[in-house]
């Protein structure tokens, strides 16, 4: 339905082509822009997917590994600590 209302704005016959197409241009990029911001869609991601939500997906997952990472450290150093008290 969209693009149907964008092909009519470009074509003129609706509100003259200057207008038509400033409002053609000012809805696409109004659509761009959802399905920038949209993360439920279906798409095809990639490790530089420029979508917000895979950006923070990205940084959460290398968050949680670091915590992973740095809790396997500290209990390892527990451990080691606890023999050496003994």
């Amino acid at each position: 339905m969209t693009e149907e209302l964008v092909m009519r704005l470009r074509s003129g016959r609706w509100l003259g082509e200057t207008t038509g197409k400033e409002a053609a241009d000012a809805i696409e990029a109004l659509q761009a822009k959802v399905e920038r911001l949209t993360y439920d869609g279906i798409h095809t991601c990639h490790d530089d997917c420029p979508r917000l939500p895979c950006v923070q997906r990205r940084e959460i997952e290398g968050l949680r590994a670091e915590i992973r990472h740095l809790t396997n450290e500290l209990q390892a150093h527990r451990r080691k600590t606890r023999r050496s008290i003994r």
